[in-house]
């Protein structure tokens, strides 16, 4: 696991939690290997709980400004 989201475990799953996620994954370079913290971004695949339409938006914004 990558150094900057391991520092950060314990309040990505908070935020994960508050937002209704299911499930996050990393891809990319962060995943692969070749990461690099000064030119390289952070990609994420992320699954919400069911829930309903309206709620997936806020869900969603709330989860970004989480980061």
């Amino acid at each position: 696991m990558l150094s900057i989201i391991e520092n950060k475990i314990i309040s990505i799953r908070g935020i994960c939690k508050k937002t209704g996620v299911k499930r996050l994954h990393i891809f990319g370079s962060a995943s692969k290997g070749g990461f690099s913290q000064d030119k390289s971004d952070l990609d994420f695949l992320v699954d919400f709980k069911t829930m309903p339409p309206v709620s997936h938006a806020k869900a969603y914004f709330d989860l970004v400004e989480g980061f």
